[in-house]
């Protein structure tokens, strides 16, 4: 039998949530989402699409993307983005 545990997920402030929330990863390219995520620093593309913070040759599935999202998200969190 499966064990389901509780966990404490991260949530946008309210005053926020509307600037945090962004259109699914998996409709946009690396482009389309540098472009709405240029104009919006709260955007979660930054965390989703992390690729967009860095050079456009960068593989989307290299360690680098990961640390850029890991990075992207502790930063959303000391900024009380989310909490």
């Amino acid at each position: 039998m499966v064990t389901i545990s509780p966990f404490q997920a991260l949530r946008p402030e309210a005053q926020l949530a509307k600037s945090v929330a962004s259109r699914p990863y998996d409709v946009l390219n690396s482009k389309e989402a540098k472009v709405e995520a240029q104009v919006n620093p709260n955007s979660f593309l930054h965390i989703t699409k992390s690729e967009i913070g860095l050079a456009e040759s960068a593989d989307i599935h290299s360690q680098e993307v990961y640390d850029k999202a890991k990075e992207n998200l502790t930063a959303f969190i000391s900024r009380n983005i989310l909490f």
